[in-house]
């Protein structure tokens, strides 16, 4: 036997060794938590436009007008609707985190949504400078799906098609006017 495997760490190195936070390993290979900091943000985009189309409708006298209050307004709803749910899920991490440890202490499955889980949930924005501007549905990652998001991306993809359909109403009832 060596003389560095008869000795036996100190307590104190036992103790800085237990005290070390651990996080146990992610069965993902991304995470967009980073992204995070920018919620509110763009949760203060949508109230905007979501006020501005608001406002637009209130205020509308024509075709042209209505057609465009309700596309500005499904364009704020849009907003609203993908970065609010992922707002909602993010502020749940740390109640997410606590379950999932207290499974793992318990030698228990995890639960079936874990802080992991959330921390894959992205709404995909593709900026201009990167080729065509593009944002995307809520997207779950590689992570499961849970129901808010359903209803996020059915309401998601409903003002989409709201905002593409009152664009092309908006061209067709001003060129219409002006006839």
């Amino acid at each position: 036997m060596a003389w560095w495997e008869d000795e036996k760490p100190s307590l104190a190195d036992q103790l800085a060794d237990s005290s070390r936070p651990t996080r146990s390993a992610s069965r993902y290979t991304t995470d967009h938590s980073r992204s995070w900091g920018s919620l509110p943000l763009w949760l203060l985009l949508g109230t905007a436009i979501t006020a501005v189309g608001g406002a637009v409708l209130w205020l509308a006298q024509s075709a042209v007008t209505v057609c465009l209050g309700v596309t500005v307004l499904a364009l704020g709803l849009f907003y609203l609707s993908q970065y609010g749910v992922l707002a909602f899920y993010v502020l749940q991490v740390g109640r997410l985190r606590d379950r999932r440890t207290a499974a793992a202490l318990a030698h228990e499955p995890a639960p079936a949504l874990t802080d992991d889980d959330v921390r894959q949930f992205h709404v995909p924005v593709r900026p201009s400078f990167a080729g065509p501007a593009r944002l995307g549905l809520l997207d779950p990652g590689e992570g499961p799906t849970p129901p808010a998001m359903r209803v996020a991306r059915i309401v998601g993809g409903s003002c989409t098609a709201v905002f593409m359909v009152g664009a092309v109403a908006t061209i067709v009832a001003g060129w219409a006017s002006r006839s």
